[in-house]
């Protein structure tokens, strides 16, 4: 799974933006209107770290990797059809958004975990056990 880090997830939503603006048939800002894009169309913009990041990311979002199903069209940057998506490409595509479903669900008990503050109860709960010898 591809993560970025703020900064970095900052300069791919702009570059997005861009490319939405100079192809807007291929390129959606509204993740719910994206459609899966040609295979290597990043060859077809600039050799570019940034380009290539920014393309990650539109890739890898939920509504991207919900619309990569089996037999969808992909298109090229005019928007026109490029191929169409197998069925070994759509499952890879759900397991990606099953794993980031996963992945958030986990951050979310951790958050959860580090931001639980123990109560006068749960106080009372751990000194009776150790002096009932059950907990160290």
């Amino acid at each position: 799974m591809f993560a970025l880090d703020a900064a970095a997830q900052a300069k791919a939503t702009a570059l997005i933006a861009a490319l939405a603006e100079k192809f807007p048939a291929a390129f959606q800002i509204d993740e719910n209107r994206r459609r899966p894009l040609r295979i290597g169309i990043g060859g077809d913009l600039m050799d570019d770290n940034q380009i290539a990041a920014a393309l990650t990311a539109y890739a890898t979002s939920p509504g991207y990797l919900r619309a990569c199903q089996p037999g969808a069209i992909r298109i090229n940057l005019d928007g026109l059809p490029a191929g169409e998506l197998t069925e070994p490409q759509a499952n890879f595509a759900r397991r990606q958004l099953e794993g980031r479903s996963e992945e958030k669900l986990a951050n979310g008990r951790d958050k959860k975990a580090r931001n639980h503050r123990a109560t006068l109860a749960d106080l009372r709960a751990l000194a009776r056990a150790r002096r009932e010898g059950g907990a160290s």
